[in-house]
Parts: structure tokens; C-alpha cells; sequence
């Protein structure tokens, strides 16, 4: 499943700037019974626009039960040049990230561990899960933000679940 939510469109098609690093060497950390971690960068990933470019600096976090079908996807991305990112609503930014990902019921709630956070279902080839999508602009630059933590946190288990494996993530800006 973590594949086909993989965020930025373009990028699973990117294997050659993929690579895999050790989580320590991220901003971000994730502590769970049960789970398998994996962090992956990209390198080189570029942004040209009329008035500027930058390089992007992604970095990713995937959490995957071993037991059941829960799981964790963060990316921290770093704009590197002349452009910022500019803040958009949580429900947009979700929904466009996490393409592949099927999304119902949308609910917006209280931040949660400083992250701006919302709830929904997914249904896929039947399954039901219960989402948890959260995100943090942080480090003013220009008209907006030079870093950013978007994810999506969900679970067959129902959404307490897929908020205590939220509470297992740490990330920067917080």
C-alpha cells in the first residue's frame, strides 16, 4: 500500500535519485511495536519557475505494520534557492500530495504534536481505513515557507489507532 500513496507525483518514476538512508541521518524518527521503518531521500529533484529555482531536498518516512494494515507516511521537504513554498489548506495539499489515495468523509480537528490535522476515510479494494493527515509549514522565507511535514497516518483499526502511530512520529519544526 505505501507505494501506491507515494507522494509527489513523478517521483516513484525517479528510482535513480531514490535512495535509502539511515533514519538518523533525517529530522524525523518513528517509534512502534510492531512496525518496519525505512527512510528514503531524493536527490536533485529541481523546481524552475518564471521567477526563480530551487532545489528541493526530500526526505521520507515509511512506517508499516507487521501485523496489521496500519501504516505512516511522512516527507519533510526543504526548498534550497530563490522560491518558497506557499502555505495551502491542509485538505488540498493532502489531497493532491497523496494522489493514489482515496479520500472520503474529510473532517478538519485540533492540532495534534503541533501539526496541523484532519481526519478521513479511505476505502480501497474494500478496505476501510481510518486516515489521519497532518502537516507543518515552518521556517519563514520570502512570502512563505523554505520547509514543510506532510503525512498521512491510517488504520483498518479504527482512528485511535491510526492517532497512537501518529504519536510514534517525531518530526522537525515541532
Amino acid at each position: 500500500m505505501l507505494a501506491a500513496v507515494l507522494p509527489l507525483p513523478g517521483l516513484a518514476q525517479e528510482d535513480d535519485k531514490r535512495k535509502t538512508v539511515e533514519c538518523g541521518d533525517t529530522d524525523m524518527a518513528f517509534s512502534g511495536e510492531r512496525f518496519e521503518v525505512e527512510c528514503i531521500e531524493y536527490d536533485g529533484y529541481q523546481i524552475h519557475q518564471s521567477d526563480g529555482s530551487a532545489q528541493v531536498q526530500v526526505k521520507g518516512l515509511f512506517a508499516d505494520s507487521t501485523r496489521a494494515p496500519d501504516w505512516l507516511v511522512a516527507v519533510d521537504s526543504r526548498i534550497l534557492g530563490s522560491l518558497a513554498i506557499r502555505r495551502i489548506g491542509i485538505q488540498d495539499n493532502i489531497q493532491s500530495y497523496f494522489e493514489n489515495l482515496p479520500i472520503k468523509d474529510w473532517k478538519t480537528v485540533d492540532d495534534v504534536q503541533d501539526f496541523e490535522t484532519a481526519e478521513f476515510v479511505s476505502i480501497d479494494n474494500d478496505e476501510v481505513r481510518d486516515c489521519v493527515a497532518f502537516q507543518r509549514f515552518f521556517n519563514r522565507r520570502y512570502n512563505g515557507y523554505s520547509r514543510w511535514v506532510v503525512g498521512v497516518s491510517c488504520s483498518s483499526d479504527g482512528k485511535e489507532v491510526a492517532y497512537k502511530t501518529l504519536a510514534g512520529f517525531s518530526g522537525p519544526g515541532g
